[in-house]
C-alpha cells in the first residue's frame, strides 16, 4: 500500500511540474532518457532539462535557465539551476557551489550535502 501512495505522488508530482513546461510551444526544453549528462564550467542549458532513468552532473560554474526534474536517477549539483530542482525516486548530491534558485522537491530520493 505504501508502494502504491509513494508511485502515485511522485508521478503526480513529475507530471504537475514537467507537463506545463512541455504544453508551452515556444519553448525546446530538453528531455533525456537513459544518459548520463554532464554539464562541464561555464556551459548553460537555457531551458528546462528533463532527465528520466539517467544521470546529470552539473560542475561549478554551470548554469541550468529554468527547471530541472530528475526521475529514477541520479543527480549532483555543483551549478546554478535558476528554476525549481525536483528528483523523484534516485538521489541527490548539493555540492558546495551549488545555488537552487527557486524551490527543491524531492520524494523517495537520498539527499547529501
Amino acid at each position: 500500500m505504501k508502494k502504491s501512495v509513494f508511485v502515485l505522488v511522485a508521478l503526480v508530482l513529475f507530471l504537475g511540474l514537467t507537463l506545463p513546461a512541455l504544453a508551452d510551444e515556444g519553448r525546446d526544453d530538453v528531455v533525456y532518457f537513459g544518459e548520463h549528462i554532464v554539464l562541464g564550467s561555464g556551459e548553460v542549458v537555457n531551458t528546462d532539462l528533463t532527465i528520466l532513468g539517467g544521470s546529470l552532473q552539473m560542475h561549478e560554474g554551470s548554469r541550468v535557465e529554468g527547471d530541472v526534474v530528475v526521475l529514477a536517477g541520479e543527480a549532483t549539483i555543483d551549478g546554478r539551476v535558476s528554476g525549481n530542482l525536483v528528483v523523484v525516486g534516485g538521489a541527490l548530491e548539493l555540492q558546495s557551489h551549488a545555488v537552487v534558485q527557486q524551490d527543491l522537491y524531492t520524494a523517495g530520493a537520498s539527499i547529501t550535502r
